[in-house]
């Protein structure tokens, strides 16, 4: 695979529309192309939920087999360390709890800015995400919203709306359009 054109990115912003569940090389390979951005700074990575068509499912919450959409992080990123990494973004992912932790526990040092929207947790729950968090980082910005649902914690469902980002007046999410 040619991931040579990465090797000096500092900001990736993907956002993918979900015509259909994902396979595993999918991530496998995307997971290899995002490691060669060995000067990553600022990573946004995530499904489409502005725009979802008949052609364009979405992302987990509006297909029928949402449990379809997990994708464990610890296959995608493995135990890659972007020592750079400032700022990171995920949108409409299905993951599990530990291995979002596993994931910015590794960046812990550099991390200072993270949200989190239209997330499904497969295996754990909000609440030890969020003291998990609140323990491990010491974050600049933290932001969630969007659908939050944890697949086995029952009373998990929620939807909050987003806020402004402070001084600016502008929605998170609305920089991709």
């Amino acid at each position: 695979m040619h991931t040579r054109p990465f090797l000096e990115l500092e900001a990736l912003h993907l956002t993918l529309a979900g015509t259909e569940i994902p396979p595993a090389v999918f991530w496998q390979r995307l997971g290899v192309t995002l490691q060669a951005a060995t000067k990553l700074r600022d990573l946004r990575l995530g499904f489409d939920q502005y725009h979802p068509t008949p052609k364009t499912h979405g992302i987990w919450y509006t297909h029928k087999d949402a449990g379809n959409w997990y994708v464990p992080l610890w296959k995608l990123f493995g135990s890659h360390v972007w020592s750079e990494l400032k700022s990171l973004r995920l949108d409409g992912l299905h993951i599990c709890e530990a291995g979002l932790i596993y994931l910015l526990t590794r960046h812990h040092s550099s991390l200072n800015h993270l949200d989190l929207c239209n997330i499904c947790i497969e295996h754990g729950s909000f609440q030890s995400l969020l003291s998990r968090i609140r323990s491990t980082l010491s974050l600049k910005h933290f932001q969630i919203w969007g659908v939050l649902f944890s697949r086995r914690s029952p009373h998990e469902n929620w939807f909050l709306p987003p806020t402004p980002t402070p001084n600016t007046n502008r929605y998170p999410g609305m920089d991709y359009y």
